[in-house]
């Protein structure tokens, strides 16, 4: 497995279509299509945006916890037809358990509890790409990629 850190959504200008940014080290990015409310949730959760009323993401951290459980970390295990595995490894009563979600759920239900996001390296090998790869410069250094802007 190989950590990740979220860096950010973005959003696929051809057909509107949020994409949510993985970097591991900074040295290779993984691009994973979500949808609009979990683009949302995760760019609160980025942005430390609180909102009056908890949103789905924050009810599910609130339920594993009054339940005992502590998240542990977000495993993107999986792709096949280009959708996205994910697992949510969960300690309940010194037992791990490991519940399958989406990546964007399980990504912001990790933004919110502080726990890592991991991919599986195979899944790193084939889909991520070198940082800049996908870039082009817009000047002044900066870099944004082809298709994509920053939400």
């Amino acid at each position: 497995m190989v950590k990740v850190e979220v860096t950010g959504v973005l959003l696929d200008k051809t057909n509107n279509t949020p994409i949510l940014l993985l970097e591991d080290e900074g040295k290779r990015r993984l691009f994973i299509a979500v949808g609009l409310f979990e683009a949302q949730s995760i760019l609160f959760a980025l942005q430390n945006i609180k909102v009056e009323r908890p949103l789905t993401h924050d009810l599910i951290k609130m339920l594993i916890e009054e339940f005992g459980g502590k998240p542990l970390r977000i495993e993107i295990v999986d792709i096949r037809d280009n959708i996205y595995f994910a697992q949510l490894i969960i300690q309940f009563n010194g037992r791990l358990k490991s519940i399958s979600c989406r990546p964007s759920d399980g990504v912001a239900i990790a933004l919110r509890c502080a726990i890592p996001v991991f991919v599986h390296k195979d899944i790193m090998r084939r889909c991520s790409v070198k940082k800049g790869s996908l870039s082009i410069s817009k000047g002044k250094g900066e870099e944004r990629p082809i298709g994509i802007r920053e939400v």
